[in-house]
């Protein structure tokens, strides 16, 4: 399986005077990274990649931390990127990769994947923290399910 993980909740754009890149986790965005870990844990998680945005990183490190990998930032999963180069990393990743990125660029993607033929929902809310899994057969999604935010 492959994890699509939208970044867990941040602290507010309006609160946060800094460059958006480097707006951090709330402390409830900290709670759920960690809650976060153990989920993707028990699923196979294996490895990390990231959108190098702050928010982003502290996601998924709880969980590169306890497996002992790096977390591998790409500029394909950045705010505003769009959702071909995350398609291509989803068709390509081994399975228990875990991917987080923002809210757009996993829209975008799952639009690509369902005009693909791949059974998921456009309408896939993708909450802060949420998980989307996908099962493939080769580089074919079989399968997905939705994970809520763990709270």
């Amino acid at each position: 399986m492959i994890f699509l993980v939208r970044h867990a909740h941040a602290e507010s754009r309006s609160d946060w005077d800094g460059p958006d890149r480097g707006r951090p986790l709330s402390d409830k965005g900290h709670l759920q990274a960690k809650r976060l870990a153990e989920l993707l844990i028990s699923w196979g998680a294996g490895s990390v990649v990231s959108s190098p945005f702050l928010r982003c990183v502290q996601t998924v490190l709880p969980l590169a931390n306890v497996l002992g990998v790096a977390v591998d930032e790409s500029a394909a999963l950045a705010e505003g990127a769009g959702g071909e180069e995350a398609a291509r990393l989803i068709a390509v990743g081994s399975a228990g990769t875990v991917i987080c990125s923002h809210g757009d660029v996993l829209h975008d993607v799952v639009g690509r994947l369902a005009a693909g033929g791949a059974p998921v929902d456009t309408g896939t809310p993708f909450e802060k923290g949420a998980v989307l899994w996908l099962e493939r057969d080769g580089t074919s999604v079989i399968r997905a399910g939705y994970e809520a935010p763990p709270n």
